[in-house]
């Protein structure tokens, strides 16, 4: 698989990364969702150097992602305990 390159902006410094094809949308949303937030990050918090900025980006970023993750877990739960139910539907009819 063929890779390119693409330039990426955050907080104001260019990164080049080496992208499939399929995946270029994705790393430039998320470089602009990062963006969106190291903006707001700098106007709220002006006394703040980047890294700062960065890793505060960074902290909000994997709170929201193990928010998701825990919602997929309850729904694995979820979806296990509804396939449990139609079993025992299914067996208690059966008898």
């Amino acid at each position: 698989m063929e890779k390119q390159t693409i330039n990426i902006i955050i907080g104001g410094r260019s990164y080049k990364f080496q992208v499939a094809p399929e995946n270029e949308s994705k790393v430039r949303t998320a470089a602009k969702r990062i963006e969106t937030k190291v903006t707001s990050y700098l106007q709220r918090y002006d006394n703040k150097d980047m890294q700062d900025i960065l890793s505060i980006v960074l902290l909000d970023t994997m709170s929201v992602l193990i928010s998701l993750e825990n919602k997929d877990e309850i729904s694995d739960v979820m979806n296990q305990l509804r396939d449990l139910d139609t079993k025992l539907e299914k067996y208690i009819s059966s008898r």
